[in-house]
């Protein structure tokens, strides 16, 4: 369920979901997939894209297949980020991606961040955005294994996220 409805074309309107399969088009440039994201999405900010592309020092000329992996997982976030939505959903947006493309992921996660929207990002990789929780939820098989604020069990456990991940995982 979001926002008390269950997930369909009607919560597309108000979710931005970062897969972390690659969907780009390799036929298209950049500035084409800006362009069908401006005509799928109402809620598509072109100009917010557009300053999001400067900062993840990409440009509208290059051609998708020419991008490497880590390129394209910025151009994903570019794309998800550049809609105005309540819910943003990124699916481990930091797997597989070099060290250089990850620092720019987390700023560019950090600057987006708003009081209006939430963000809900799945990941392996809890050290490297420990830093930016402010709630955790770690699952199992669909169940809640432990949920609640990441700065409240860093205090009560005196250890980081990553340690209580370990903790609820492997005991």
């Amino acid at each position: 369920m979001i926002n008390g409805s269950e997930v369909s074309s009607r919560t597309k309107k108000y979710t931005a979901y970062m897969p972390t399969e690659d969907y780009l088009f390799n036929w298209m440039k950049i500035n084409k997939i800006i362009n069908f994201f401006d005509d799928v999405y109402e809620d598509f900010d072109r100009n917010k894209a557009l300053e999001f592309l400067n900062f993840m020092q990409l440009t509208e000329d290059m051609k998708i297949s020419s991008l490497s992996t880590g390129m394209k997982a910025r151009l994903k976030l570019v794309l998800t980020m550049a809609r105005r939505v309540d819910l943003y959903l990124l699916d481990e947006p930091l797997n597989g991606i070099d060290l250089i493309s990850r620092e720019r992921i987390i700023q560019m996660i950090i600057s987006s961040l708003s009081e209006e929207s939430t963000m809900l990002i799945s990941s392996h990789l809890v050290n490297e955005l420990e830093t930016i929780l402010d709630e955790i939820v770690f699952w199992d098989k669909g169940s809640v294994l432990l949920s609640g604020n990441a700065e409240k069990f860093r205090i009560e456990k005196g250890c980081s996220i990553e340690e209580l991940y370990k903790e609820v995982y492997h005991g």
